[in-house]
């Protein structure tokens, strides 16, 4: 880094003044931290490198927790990323294109946001297989766009996927690892979406619609689950096989299965 000027000193000389210049370099400088002015201002600018705004073209990348980094770029299964969140982190607000991340077997011990990505595109999650990729917890949040989630399991006890005023959320073959004993597999509010050929065990809920959702629950299977469905002024569609459930239907507030 260059040197900079950073004090300005005016001295009188007996006939008028001389102007004199303090300097020195952001390198000899030093922080808090003990961390030099030119390293901390490095570091700043590398995390502050451009990202698009607009996907251009169709687009995979890759996730390993086992043999990612996540600096890598992520384009190719040998420079894969380590976590689904960086994978999600690159991607532009505006998605015109197909994305998909492909997400290796192994445990993600992390939350994973998809939060207001708008377009005519889609993003796709898809895992190895829904016993052998494992993510703590999912989250959309104001996507106008598809969301598709597949062959994953999830691992917190607590809520394991929520949507909130999502256009259109597709989760299928999906599971759930730990016991949901006070919490639901999948909530959406004011949110369309479909579960599917998944299978979720010892759930309080398995899907719960709340504030106006409409919401397809079609051909899972699982036991041990208190309600299967629970509907809070919201719409919710059945077809094909159901998990077992103590209770198979609560509704409130003019909420219907169908």
């Amino acid at each position: 880094m260059a040197t900079t000027k950073n004090a300005v000193y005016q001295v009188d000389n007996g006939t008028d003044f001389d102007t004199i210049y303090f300097e020195t370099k952001a390198s000899l400088v030093k922080t808090n931290s003990s961390s030099d002015v030119e390293t901390q201002l490095a570091d700043i600018l590398s995390q502050m490198a451009v990202r698009p705004i607009i996907t251009t073209s169709a687009r995979t990348y890759y996730v390993n927790a086992s043999t990612g980094n996540d600096n890598n770029d992520g384009l190719t299964a040998g420079t894969a990323f380590k976590t689904i969140g960086k994978a999600v982190g690159v991607l532009p607000q505006i998605i015109n294109h197909a994305i998909m991340i492909s997400v290796a077997a192994g445990d993600y011990v992390e939350d994973v946001y998809l939060n207001g990505k708008v377009g005519n595109g889609n993003i796709s999650i898809i895992g190895a297989g829904k016993t052998i990729t494992k993510v703590r917890y999912i989250e959309g949040n104001q996507c106008t766009i598809q969301l598709y989630i597949k062959s994953l399991a999830t691992t917190t006890n607590v809520d394991t996927m929520r949507f909130f005023r999502c256009n259109y959320v597709i989760i299928e073959d999906a599971t759930n690892i730990a016991s949901l004993a006070s919490s639901a597999f999948v909530i959406f509010i004011a949110s369309h979406g479909i579960l599917k050929n998944s299978s979720i065990n010892y759930a309080y809920v398995v899907a719960q619609a709340i504030d106006m959702s409409n919401v397809l629950v079609a051909n899972n299977t699982g036991s041990g689950n208190t309600y299967n469905i629970m509907a809070n002024a919201s719409t919710v569609y059945k077809s094909g096989t159901q998990p077992s459930a103590t209770t198979a239907e609560f509704l409130s507030n003019g909420g219907e299965v169908r």
